[in-house]
């Protein structure tokens, strides 16, 4: 996660979005460790985002 950060910064990136099973507890849980947040849930898609 902290290389796929560095290099979204590193070429202007300053959000990260990814799509999610919402029933994938344990994937939710890893990405809020690391600093994503829900976004927005559309039936079994959980879109998350992270501000660089």
């Amino acid at each position: 996660m902290e290389a796929l950060c560095g290099e979204a910064i590193q070429t202007n990136k300053r959000k990260i979005h990814l799509h999610l099973e919402a029933t994938n507890e344990r994937a939710i849980a890893f990405y809020m460790r690391h600093g994503f947040s829900e976004l927005d849930r559309t039936g079994d898609v959980l879109v998350m985002e992270c501000v660089l």
